[in-house]
């Protein structure tokens, strides 16, 4: 297995596969669905977060279960993740806002996502009523009020599975993600995807 850490995380891999794609960066890793992972540096916890992505998922994991695209917490369980954006086994995807020791909410796109086709995905994580917003595309899905923020924690940013167990394996690519603590509009988003 390929194993590659560095100063911002590592990725642990049984095998790496990466292709040049004319207009979407360098390198796209590819998630088997079965045991590949990635773990990019640990961050505090922060009440506003921004975070976007290309991403192509290509069927169903090893398990025929629910897909973890990417997440921050300290374990998989609902008390120690701040988020997670999921792919369900129909297909549909979700960003969880759960804060320690409140109900989690969810913003929900309905289409099926296994189609093999990238997507851009980006979110907004802030206070406020209905401050929270879900982007596919560039366009707005939803938008959500996210529980009270109510503990600074330090927590990982995974890629790829559930953090701390070996379940919930994303099938696919994940790619040119950045991550901000700072407020982003649909513009600087949508800038973003080109």
């Amino acid at each position: 297995g390929l194993h590659l850490e560095g100063k911002h995380g590592k990725l642990a891999r049984p095998s790496l596969q990466a292709e040049r794609y004319r207009g979407m960066g360098p390198m796209r890793p590819t998630f088997d669905g079965t045991n590949d992972y990635a773990t990019l540096g640990t961050y505090t916890s922060v009440a506003t977060v921004a975070f976007e992505c290309w991403f192509r998922c290509t069927g169903s994991n090893t398990l025929a279960d629910t897909q973890l695209l990417a997440g921050h917490g300290t374990a998989f369980g609902a008390t120690t993740l701040d988020w997670y954006v999921q792919i369900t086994n129909a297909g549909i995807l979700s960003l969880i806002i759960h804060r320690k020791n409140a109900s989690p909410t969810s913003v929900t796109a309905v289409p099926d996502f296994r189609d093999s086709t990238d997507h851009h995905l980006a979110f907004l994580i802030t206070p406020g009523s209905n401050a929270s917003k879900l982007y596919i595309d560039g366009a707005l899905v939803g938008s959500a009020t996210a529980p009270t923020f109510s503990e600074v924690t330090s927590g990982t940013l995974f890629f790829g599975r559930a953090l701390g167990i070996a379940s919930n394996f994303f099938k696919g690519e994940i790619h040119e993600s950045r991550f901000w603590k700072v407020t982003r509009s649909q513009a600087q988003f949508v800038s973003g995807m080109n």
